[in-house]
């Protein structure tokens, strides 16, 4: 009688355990690999609600019974919600496959930048003064693009002097996006401005004249913060 006591007891509490687990099912994702994570969550809580559901029905509880009833709601709320995220995976990597096709360059530092936890707004900010810098003001950029004046040469999706910054002279798309991350807050603080600032800033075309002005500190504000508006619109909409 104890033993089945005790077993009742870790059902029960494995029950409410569970149904609190399931609470917050609905996280907001957007990028496929936020989509595959919900993904398996769902999977695995659906799981447990199936082992939830057989533990009552060990014990003898009917089918009827709340433990089991629960087990199913929330199993069936479970697999709409993976359902709904799997759809919106196939319509994600559509879209990817599509930009990647269309704009590889543009495309991949978008990703990036997106990877290092940067809004769409200041992603595409920054994305639309690479348009003017290396793409001629389109997304078809070139990452590895050197210029020329009487003073230096420049390099890459910044076109960064390489008298101040020899360090990124040749570096591929994934080298240059960490040099920028690795360089965007004390530059930004040296030119007055302020990083954090930036990645809240919510207005794209703001932003890219606010990542001109604290660190490209080129000319042009007004084609770049249209150019940021074009990627916003390709990317984000």
């Amino acid at each position: 009688m104890k033993h089945s006591i005790t077993k009742k007891f870790i059902c029960i509490i494995f029950s409410v355990l569970f149904i609190f687990s399931t609470i917050s099912s609905t996280a907001l994702a957007s990028t496929p690999s936020e989509l595959e994570k919900e993904i398996a969550r769902c999977v695995s809580l659906k799981n447990t609600a199936h082992e939830m559901a057989e533990c009552a029905r060990a014990l003898g509880y009917p089918e009827s019974h709340v433990i089991i009833k629960t087990a199913q709601n929330k199993w069936h709320e479970l697999n709409k919600l993976q359902t709904e995220y799997q759809k919106q995976l196939i319509y994600q990597n559509d879209k990817l496959a599509k930009w990647r096709k269309e704009y590889p360059n543009a495309t991949a530092i978008y990703e990036k930048l997106k990877a290092k936890g940067l809004s769409d707004v200041t992603t595409c900010a920054i994305i639309g003064n690479v348009m003017t810098e290396t793409g001629g003001n389109t997304l078809s950029v070139n990452p590895y693009i050197y210029g020329y004046d009487s003073f230096t040469t420049y390099y890459g999706i910044c076109q960064w002097s390489l008298y101040y910054n020899p360090s990124v002279n040749g570096k591929s798309i994934d080298g240059q996006i960490e040099y920028l991350m690795n360089t965007i807050q004390k530059n930004m603080k040296s030119f007055g401005g302020n990083y954090e600032y930036f990645k809240s800033m919510t207005d794209v075309g703001a932003a890219a004249k606010y990542f001109n002005t604290y660190y490209e500190r080129g000319s042009g504000n007004a084609t770049r913060a249209n150019n940021a508006r074009i990627a916003l619109k390709y990317y984000a909409s």
